[in-house]
């Protein structure tokens, strides 16, 4: 029975990847329109990198502004 019920959630899963997956585009769409968004995405995703996402306490201690400050909340004070 738990074979079964295995088999046929594999099989559940497989089709609605196979529905999900998006169908190849109709039209034609030049290459370098596409190279030209691929590089927007890219630049607009390095651009918008958060320094307290991914932030390593590596780089939070070569910070030159953190100094004395051992959190990743800013305190609001500037030097």
């Amino acid at each position: 029975m738990k074979f079964w019920v295995a088999v046929l959630s594999l099989l559940a899963v497989v089709v609605s990847h196979v529905m999900a997956y998006p169908q190849p585009m109709e039209i034609n769409v030049d290459p370098a329109l596409q190279e030209q968004l691929m590089g927007r995405l890219y630049r607009s995703m390095m651009a918008k990198r958060s320094p307290s996402i991914g932030l390593s306490l590596a780089e939070y201690m070569a910070s030159p502004q953190g100094q004395d400050n051992f959190h990743f909340i800013p305190s609001g004070r500037r030097k």
